[in-house]
């Protein structure tokens, strides 16, 4: 293969994004995109695209068509699947071929570690209009963890905002999810805000782990599990997590703050 047919091999690229959250929570259901981007049109209209799962093919399979986004094309191929496969540890791969080239991209669960503990922060009302809950999943380096908030039990799902994990000394990593309501919402009696986990390993995927509070907890942090009572030193490593309560705090605030200042602008 000379240097120009090689370069032309790598004109498209494939690439597998997460689970869609919201998919895993509402449907119990896997589902998962893979983008075929490419500089020539015809080139990803013609790629054929497949999944596998342990190298078996899938066929719950959607394709988009081929969109613009400037100066490329893109083509989505979407899969759904058992989450159960998911959280087993099965790998899954979306391959494209085209002109006799080969392209691919897999991605798997990553599951490595102890069942991660969950904290609902409520910081103080320091925005006249809206409240900032913020909920963080505190787990091994190396686990995968998805996080989605839920209402009045269950009957609305919203994804929150999601940082970027903090990595610790102590060997852990903590993420966090921001879910910013109205302080009406907040302060009706009725309003129950739970944050809902599934970590990469779960035995029972379809039985997230929840943490509910509302407006009526005296409390700042209420816990909530669904599995046997903690031990003595998850009990640690739960309360561990507390010095992040300063960071998240101002995180908060300066949240509150650019929400109120946008709002007005607007």
């Amino acid at each position: 293969m000379t240097i120009c047919d090689f370069l032309h091999a790598v004109d498209l690229s494939v690439k597998i994004k997460g689970l869609v959250v919201k998919e895993l929570f509402v449907n119990n259901r896997g589902v998962m995109e893979c983008v075929i981007t490419g500089k020539n049109k015809q080139d990803v209209k013609e790629a054929k695209v497949s999944w596998t799962r342990e190298n078996i093919p899938e066929t719950q399979v959607t394709e988009a068509e081929v969109q613009n986004t400037g100066e490329q094309y893109t083509k989505i191929s979407t899969l759904t699947f058992n989450e159960t496969y998911w959280f087993s540890g099965n790998t899954f791969k979306c391959s494209a071929t085209w002109k006799q080239k080969h392209i691919s991209d897999d991605i798997s669960i990553n599951k490595i570690g102890q069942k991660p503990t969950i904290l609902i922060y409520k910081p103080e009302e320091i925005n006249p209009h809206h409240v900032s809950l913020v909920c963080e999943i505190n787990s091994s380096p190396s686990m995968d963890v998805y996080a989605i908030w839920t209402t009045n039990n269950q009957n609305e799902y919203i994804e929150g905002n999601i940082t970027s994990p903090i990595f610790k000394k102590n060997n852990s990593k903590s993420v966090f999810n921001i879910l910013t309501v109205t302080k009406q919402e907040y302060e009706n009696v009725s309003s129950t805000f739970t944050c809902a986990v599934k970590y990469g390993g779960m035995k029972t995927p379809n039985i997230p782990l929840l943490v509910a509070t509302s407006k009526n907890h005296s409390q700042q942090i209420v816990f909530c599990y669904d599995e046997e009572a903690l031990d003595e030193d998850e009990f640690s490593s739960l309360w561990s997590t507390a010095s992040s309560f300063i960071f998240l705090f101002i995180f908060s605030l300066i949240y509150s703050t650019v929400l109120s200042l946008s709002k007005m602008k607007s």
